[in-house]
């Protein structure tokens, strides 16, 4: 199983992304790694 982002979702992502990095360098990055991580573990355990 994979996933994908709806454009427009994809799109206010890339912008969260961008505020918390002006917010702190680094933590928009973080940020981005747990929100993939979670997507992921949802792929990888659909039924938990």
């Amino acid at each position: 199983m994979s996933f994908s982002f709806h454009p427009e979702a994809e799109e206010e992502f890339n912008k969260a992304i961008t505020y918390y990095e002006e917010i702190e360098p680094g933590l928009g990055y973080d940020f981005a790694l747990e929100v993939h991580s979670t997507i992921q573990r949802s792929v990888e355990y659909p039924k938990a």
